[in-house]
């Protein structure tokens, strides 16, 4: 017996033709891996959106060599972009420009600041980001921080890089009150020992603050709580 899970008989033309050629040739395991990552989700969401693509290389997605080229645009919106490598150097100025600006934060991101897993990009370059709800990736109950990272991933976006987290603190002064946003980035090792990722908020009656929250991989997440992705500007997709 096949072990295809798409092996039956359909009548298709156009687009759905090419994907459906495209998803015929995975096992049962492949198409697991699909589901388990919002690839099926994703495409539902850009059909019903009317932004499904001609093609998408599903193939090269299972063999790791690349990142699935869903529709990332328009089916992903630019919320803000901002940039990096501003010629701040390192946390110790970091700390030293939220101060100059009256952004608030703590002892324990100062610390975060001052760990070697607090990078600085190199050369100035622009960062599109992308603001959604832990529940725009299909998730209805709290949901681990990891599984959350890898649906995203899977449906075309990427970690922030480390810098995103302080430079939007800085750039985005006019942070509505009571807004919250926990930036998904690889978590930085404190000296606590704690992991932790950056949460950019404007807190009610203290202002602007650039604090932190638990980056185990393990930790749950709110299905309203917001996250900002960075939305990668090259998608290769094929016609």
């Amino acid at each position: 017996m096949s072990t295809n899970p798409f092996a039956i008989e359909v009548v298709v033309s156009g687009q759905g033709r090419k994907l459906f050629e495209q998803l015929s040739g995975l096992t049962a395991e492949q198409a697991q891996e699909l589901l388990e990552g919002g690839y099926f989700t994703a495409l539902r969401d850009a059909k019903r959106a009317g932004t499904l693509p001609a093609l998408v290389q599903v193939r090269d997605f299972l063999m790791g060599r690349r990142t699935l080229a869903i529709a990332a645009a328009p089916y992903w919106t630019v919320w803000k972009t901002i940039k990096i490598g501003t010629g701040i150097k390192d946390g110790t100025s970091f700390c030293q420009k939220l101060e100059e600006s009256d952004c608030q934060f703590g002892g324990f991101v100062r610390n975060l600041l001052g760990q070697k897993g607090f990078t600085v990009a190199a050369q100035e370059e622009e960062v599109d980001l992308v603001r959604c709800f832990v529940a725009d990736f299909g998730f209805t109950e709290s949901t681990c921080y990891d599984v959350i990272c890898g649906r995203a991933i899977g449906m075309g976006l990427e970690l922030c890089p480390e810098e995103v987290g302080p430079q939007l603190r800085l750039q985005y002064i006019d942070q509505p009150c009571g807004e919250g946003l926990l930036i998904a980035m690889i978590p930085i090792i404190s000296s606590v020992p704690s992991v932790e990722v950056f949460v950019v908020q404007h807190q009610v009656g203290h202002g602007l603050w650039l604090s932190s929250d638990y980056g185990r991989s393990d930790y749950p997440r709110d299905p309203f709580e917001q996250v900002v992705f960075r939305l990668p500007r090259k998608q290769t997709l094929v016609t």
